[in-house]
């Protein structure tokens, strides 16, 4: 071999040593954050050997200071943040985060983008006026659109899995197909109560179905409930949608519903069934 493509076959290698690349498997840890059982909201710190990706960023801004704790303590360099979807519970903690770590890029696909800044204003102004100001973060962070279609990670490959309607008006799950992990946002829970006021039952179902399309899941890291949690949970996802919703319709009231619900299901997150069931009655239901 020359000198030259010596040099050149040195290089390359250095290259994928310094870049975890050339199919090298990187292993990849998820540590959680999870809020208290009112509403059960994770924040995820998705590891290669050096570097983090951030997903989601918590309601207030005591939660949110504990993820940026959970950040510092890893030793990891944070490369970005990935919002899954504009709910504030995911999103208010965010300026907290990006505080704590300036210049790092806070992203969603556009379309979780539109529906943050067409929304996040009134939501902020809610929260404070709710929960107290003093509990939430002054203002709201920038994010931004990504162009792309995953997130990389030391060369492992996320793939960003765009959702229309649903849980949310729309949203994104990573899939990491080497590691058969999927950090799902609110598409899944895991045994905590379902969110249920976007009145989008039926299309939550079919978003749920439509994972059987990815490929093998091993880990699911939901956004409500303990984490991790297996693939089970989309069939039990699936169950409590198909009971719950006639339950919700055919309810006198949203208290004799909450109580229906919480006979069949004694889960985690009773915030959620509160408040979502009180909307589901004045925007949902069906005359």
């Amino acid at each position: 071999m020359s000198l030259r493509m010596t040099l050149v076959a040195s290089i390359a290698a250095l290259a994928c040593v310094a870049t975890s690349g050339c199919g090298t498997p990187v292993s990849l840890t998820v540590k959680s954050y999870t809020s208290n059982p009112t509403f059960a909201v994770n924040s995820y710190l998705v590891s290669g050997s050096k570097d983090a990706i951030l997903v989601d960023g918590q309601f207030t801004r005591g939660d949110a200071e504990k993820v940026v704790a959970m950040v510092k303590e890893s030793g990891k360099t944070l490369r970005s943040i990935f919002l899954t979807h504009a709910h504030p519970d995911h999103y208010l903690g965010l300026d907290v985060i990006a505080s704590a770590f300036p210049g790092v890029p806070i992203q969603a696909t556009a379309e979780v983008v539109a529906d943050f800044q067409a929304k996040g204003p009134a939501a902020l102004a809610s929260a404070k006026a709710n929960f107290g100001a003093a509990n939430i973060a002054e203002k709201l962070a920038t994010i931004a659109p990504i162009s792309q279609d995953k997130l990389e990670l030391e060369g492992e490959e996320l793939r960003i899995v765009k959702l229309t309607d649903g849980e949310s008006a729309s949203a994104a799950a990573l899939y990491g197909s080497r590691h058969k992990l999927l950090v799902a946002g609110d598409l899944l829970y895991n045994r905590a109560y379902l969110w249920l006021a976007e009145c989008k039952s039926e299309a939550w179902a079919q978003n749920l179905k439509g994972l059987s399309s990815l490929g093998g899941i091993e880990q699911v890291y939901p956004g409500h409930g303990a984490a991790p949690a297996t693939a089970a949970i989309i069939d039990e996802n699936l169950q409590y949608l198909t009971t719950v919703v006639p339950i919700l319709q055919n309810a006198t009231t949203a208290a004799d519903a909450i109580a229906q619900v919480k006979q069949k299901y004694s889960y985690t997150g009773g915030g959620l069934l509160e408040y979502s069931t009180n909307i589901f009655f004045s925007a949902c239901k069906k005359p």
